[in-house]
């Protein structure tokens, strides 16, 4: 079940069809949500929800295709591949095309829902930059971790509060919406730190391989052009052997 919610997900975000084509998409999850359990519907919750459209997200960004659902293994042993030869321009257009800034500060400008990644590359190695990206729920900071909320009628809203008085609670649902859901007080049977990340899983499955890598390799750059990631490969390197060499 969680597979397909998954590649419901996937396909509400970087697939394209006719005019109908999330109708459709959306009476499938409705279909399928009716089959759930109770304790299912718990488990599932962040996953239930139609995800905010990326390509509308910023509207300057062309819309791209859905390239692959990257795991680590597939990307952990390109990672030498960071050490120069990456292209910084990729790698500035790949952060933009996966809406980086709509959440975290980068360089003095961002957004503020997500951590300050202007230093990243002082702090991490590039297989923890990675993992972060790819598995942004393994570790989660308290200090943006998202609230999951679960009504008397069993209803779930997960997401990050944005207001709160005696009577309500606000809560926003996705770092890249504005769209907020509102929760009474008196109708709340469980509040509790949510176990998924508010930031989305898959965002860089539209991006290819040199991509990828060119965005890592911007990101830990601190966005600098000189950066020896951004230079051309070691001649030396791919020089032919010659015979004195060879001794």
């Amino acid at each position: 079940r969680e597979a397909v919610f998954n590649w419901l997900n996937r396909a509400h975000l970087h697939y394209t069809g006719g005019a109908s084509y999330k109708l459709f998409l959306q009476h499938v999850r409705e279909d399928l949500i009716k089959t759930l359990g109770d304790d299912e519907k718990l488990a599932l919750a962040p996953l239930l929800k139609p995800p905010t459209d990326i390509a509308t997200a910023d509207a300057s960004q062309p819309q791209r295709s859905f390239v692959k659902s990257w795991r680590m293994d597939d990307l952990t042993p390109k990672l030498d591949r960071l050490r120069a030869g990456r292209s910084f321009e990729s790698g500035k257009s790949a952060y933009a095309a996966v809406s980086c800034a709509k959440c975290h500060r980068f360089k003095g400008e961002g957004g503020a829902s997500g951590p300050d990644i202007s230093g990243v590359g002082n702090r991490f190695q590039p297989t923890d930059l990675l993992e972060a990206i790819i598995l942004p729920s393994k570790i989660i900071s308290d200090q943006y971790q998202a609230t999951e909320i679960i009504t008397k009628k069993k209803d779930v809203h997960v997401g990050t509060i944005q207001e709160e008085n005696d009577q309500q609670v606000v809560v926003r649902p996705s770092p890249l919406s504005t769209v907020t859901e509102t929760v009474k007080k008196d109708q709340i049977n469980i509040r509790r730190p949510s176990k998924v990340s508010i930031m989305p899983s898959g965002l860089i499955d539209v991006l290819k391989e040199d991509e990828v890598l060119d965005l890592i390799a911007y990101l830990r750059s601190g966005g600098d052009p000189k950066d020896p990631a951004f230079r051309k490969a070691d001649v030396a390197t791919t020089a032919p052997t010659t015979a004195a060499s060879a001794k």
